[in-house]
């Protein structure tokens, strides 16, 4: 018997069974995006057939809008799943000019009910036409960030995101967006994981989720040469079921 040949089929099985593995995972996480997804489109389709029993045309032409976002933004998060599955389509991606506070607005404009009733206000700071190159898969990134925002802070708690251009032609950074919002602690050890594939820090175990959200983010933020930084304050500002909630940033940094 050739054990050589053998091996080397054997070794050739073992990776075909890890590729496979691996794309059995990106489906199992698109799954669980696509029925949070379905659950918004869901919720809202049902309010927006009481509106129209109601005659309630401004709120259902609001819900309507609200819909046809979601809709595009799950397209977008299966755009990303296609491109895990395979990369080399990355070249084949079709680009569109984004301006990115239009971006945010429309994230924004999806969680209006969201942050309605949870009193989490969603503050705009400043405004920007900056624009970039990108793929419709880059609508996710500020719909996760968002999302995370109002998943973690408190109910009452503000959530402002600020954008801040600089116009100086020797400086490489041309815009900032930077989210700020009360969550859950993170410690120091803990905060550069948290962009890490399925991480999840200490005191946000009994939130709902499955550490995707910020992986996501930040590879799509790599795909377009954008900067994700994260940072958590020392000091407490409340506990809430014996969690400790401080300061939670998120930034964006876009260059030229």
């Amino acid at each position: 018997m050739n054990y050589d040949k053998q091996n080397k089929k054997l070794l050739k099985l073992k990776d075909r069974i890890s590729i496979l593995e691996d794309e059995i995972e990106i489906l199992k996480n698109l799954k669980h995006e696509v029925a949070k997804f379905n659950d918004l489109i869901l919720n809202h389709s049902q309010e927006l057939v009481e509106l129209f029993h109601k005659e309630k045309e401004s709120r259902a032409y609001e819900l309507s809008n609200t819909i046809q976002n979601i809709s595009s933004i799950l397209s977008s998060r299966i755009i990303y799943s296609e491109l895990e599955l395979n990369p080399k389509g990355l070249e084949k991606q079709h680009k569109y000019l984004a301006t990115i506070y239009q971006k945010f607005d429309k994230a924004r404009y999806i969680f209006n009910k969201k942050s309605r009733k949870t009193n989490n206000k969603v503050e705009f700071h400043g405004k920007t036409k900056y624009a970039i190159s990108a793929m419709s898969a880059f609508d996710c990134v500020p719909f996760i960030l968002i999302d995370n925002a109002l998943k973690y802070t408190p109910n009452g708690m503000p959530i402002d995101v600020r954008f801040q251009t600089y116009d100086n032609p020797t400086i490489a950074t041309k815009l900032e967006v930077i989210i700020e919002s009360i969550g859950p602690k993170i410690s120091e050890e803990e905060i550069i994981h948290l962009k890490e594939k399925k991480y999840r820090a200490k005191n946000a175990l009994n939130f709902p989720g499955e550490g995707l959200g910020l992986y996501i983010a930040d590879q799509l933020c790599k795909l377009h040469s954008v900067e994700l930084k994260l940072s958590s304050d020392k000091e407490i500002i409340t506990t809430i079921n014996n969690v400790e909630y401080s300061k939670f940033s998120v930034m964006l940094v876009f260059r030229t």
